[in-house]
C-alpha cells in the first residue's frame, strides 16, 4: 500500500510539471537560442534564430531555467543542473558555427554536495560562481558558502578560475 501512495504522489507530480519545455532563452545579440528539453530527457539545444540547430547536449541532469545565463557578447552560455543534493554548472562556448561544452574548474574547494549555479557575467567574459552546501552528506553540522570567478576564452574554447573564496560555519542548533 504505501509504495502504491508513493507511486501516485511522483505520477501526480508529473503531471503537475507536464512536462512541458520552458521558453527558450534568447542570446543578448539575439542569434541564438538555448532550449532546455523537458524533465523526461533532461538536456539542452542551442539554435540560430532561423530554428537551426546548432548544439545538443543531454549529458545533464535535470536543469533550471532560472540558472540560465548568457554572456554579453554572445559567445558562451551557462546553465545549472544536476539533482537536489549536487548541482554544478555547465558551460557552452561557441567555436565558428556551433558551441561546445567547456568543463569549469573544480571550485567546489573539495567541500561534499555543492551547488554550484552562476550569478551573472562581468565584462571580459568573466562569470560569477555561487558555491552552497553541503546540501547532502557528512558535514551536516557545518555549511560553507563560497564564491568564484571564472575567465571564458573562446579560441581555444576553455576557461581559467581568477578567484575564489570561503567561509565554513557551524549550525548553532540551539539558536
Amino acid at each position: 500500500m504505501t509504495t502504491l501512495l508513493l507511486l501516485l504522489v511522483f505520477a501526480s507530480a508529473s503531471l503537475v510539471r507536464g512536462g512541458e519545455a520552458p521558453s527558450p532563452v534568447t542570446s543578448p545579440n539575439k542569434q541564438y537560442l538555448l532550449h532546455l528539453t523537458p524533465d523526461a530527457q533532461p538536456g539542452l539545444s542551442i539554435r540560430s534564430a532561423s530554428g537551426s540547430v546548432l548544439f545538443t547536449y543531454d549529458g545533464a541532469a535535470e536543469l533550471h531555467p532560472e540558472h540560465v545565463h548568457w554572456s554579453p557578447d554572445s559567445e558562451a552560455v551557462v546553465v545549472a543542473g544536476g539533482y537536489p543534493h549536487y548541482i554544478v554548472s555547465y558551460l557552452f562556448v561557441r567555436q565558428g558555427t556551433s558551441f561546445v561544452r567547456v568543463a569549469l574548474p573544480d571550485v567546489s574547494n573539495g567541500e561534499d554536495n555543492p551547488w554550484i549555479v552562476p550569478v551573472k557575467w562581468l565584462s571580459g567574459r568573466r562569470l560569477i560562481l555561487d558555491i552552497t552546501g553541503p546540501h547532502a552528506g557528512k558535514r551536516i553540522e557545518w555549511f560553507y558558502h563560497g564564491r568564484a570567478t571564472i575567465r571564458v576564452f573562446t579560441q581555444p574554447p576553455t576557461c581559467e578560475q581568477l578567484y575564489q573564496h570561503f567561509t565554513a560555519k557551524k549550525y548553532d542548533r540551539n539558536a
